[in-house]
């Protein structure tokens, strides 16, 4: 555990078939919008290791291009703050969100 910060990239890749269904239309949409996006993962107690944290991962992977986790509030902070065009969607657990938010906010 410890300060870990990982950064993970996913692309979504397009369907092997000839044929295009509204379905995998819409996915394709989808995945160009989420790539100005950056999902960023704040969780003291995130265990890269477990089945859980992966299986959440690879789910999330489906939708944002970019996930970012962290363990320390003020790594977490540090990079919301250099991010400059893109826009960040923020998961933070437990009581951590009532000392992050006002920080982010200010």
């Amino acid at each position: 555990m410890g300060n870990q910060k990982s950064k993970t990239a996913a692309a979504i890749e397009p369907t092997g078939s000839t044929t295009t269904s509204t379905a995998t239309v819409s996915r394709r949409r989808a995945s160009r919008m989420v790539q100005n996006f950056l999902l960023v993962w704040l969780d003291a107690n995130i265990d890269e290791s477990k089945k859980e944290f992966k299986n959440a991962l690879a789910q999330l992977r489906q939708t944002v291009v970019t996930v970012m986790t962290f363990t320390d509030a003020d790594e977490c902070i540090q990079f919301i703050m250099e991010v400059n065009d893109e826009k960040v969607f923020l998961i933070i657990s437990g009581s951590l969100g009532q000392h992050i938010v006002p920080k982010i906010d200010a």
